[in-house]
């Protein structure tokens, strides 16, 4: 090869080395946009701020992330149902949800490591918690609606973080009879 065949070849390898690294770097890329934000991840991915739009019934939220609306359903509890089928105690744990979501516009979701990151509908699983600094057991929504009777502990077969406390507040709402211990039997 002479001087000129040389010349070109070196000259053409760097742009298609650096042209191949680029393109490398752009699957990378996809592939991680894919998993995150089009939520192909299947594990939740720790704590993440969110802004309240509106409580949709006892255990279901809607909330704003980065310009998007997510469904968020409360985990380790389940509420009486309000649409549809309408079960007993369904509006006070509706309300209830309502008011503490108006008291905390901008929540913490927490991930919990034991439960996947979205249900069969859709919606991200996650404990929804104030946006402060100290938060005392009870005060996340699961535990407000345990605590006050508007929620059964429902794990459904996950060992979830917040499980004996949730079944702590049960057993303490059953006993004082409050919401469905007390209305609804």
């Amino acid at each position: 090869m002479g001087f000129l065949g040389g010349f070109f070849v070196g000259v053409f390898a760097r742009p298609l080395a650096a042209l191949f690294a680029g393109f490398c770097v752009l699957l990378l890329i996809g592939g991680i946009v894919d998993r995150v934000v089009l939520g192909y991840e299947s594990k939740p991915t720790g704590e993440s701020s969110a802004q309240i739009v509106r409580a949709v019934d006892g255990d279901t939220l809607v909330v704003l992330q980065e310009s998007v609306e997510q469904r968020v359903r409360v985990l380790g509890i389940n509420t009486p149902e309000v649409h549809g089928q309408k079960e007993c105690g369904g509006e006070a744990a509706s309300r209830a949800a309502k008011q503490w979501a108006a008291e905390n516009s901008i929540v913490t979701l927490r991930s919990d490591p034991a439960a996947p990151d979205r249900d069969r509908y859709g919606r991200l699983l996650r404990y929804v918690e104030p946006s402060r600094l100290e938060v005392q057991p009870g005060e996340d929504l699961s535990g407000l609606q345990v605590r006050r009777g508007h929620a059964r502990v429902a794990a459904y077969g996950q060992k979830l973080e917040k499980l004996s406390e949730l079944r702590r507040f049960e057993r303490q709402a059953r006993a004082a009879g409050r919401g469905l211990w007390g209305a609804c039997r």
